[in-house]
């Protein structure tokens, strides 16, 4: 699983991803703080807040491969992990873990 897996860090406000773009990554929160938001009336409606040793994602994005709907953006300096959707499709078909 190694060679799948990558490090990834973002500075405080960083926007990891926007609003109509399509979510390939899965990340494991190791250090800092992330939201998951989308902006209405000139307002921020923050739907999900990750910390560390959680994973996130635009999940429905990830899962589906279509548009996100929120923005996704580092609350403070994060560290974490990630790992692209179709190398971890590639472990699932490679380990018995990903099998009914």
């Amino acid at each position: 699983m190694e060679p799948f897996l990558k490090l990834y860090f973002a500075k405080k406000n960083c926007l990891i991803k926007k609003e109509n773009e399509t979510e390939t990554e899965l990340y494991f929160i190791t250090s800092g703080t992330v939201r998951l938001f989308f902006e209405k009336e000139a307002n921020d409606i923050n739907v999900n807040i990750a910390f560390p040793i959680s994973f996130t994602s635009s999940y429905t994005s990830f899962l589906t491969q279509k548009p996100s709907t929120f923005n996704f953006q580092a609350l403070t300096n994060i560290e974490s992990i990630k790992i692209n959707k179709k190398d971890l499709e590639t472990i699932y078909n490679v380990t018995s873990s990903g099998k009914n």
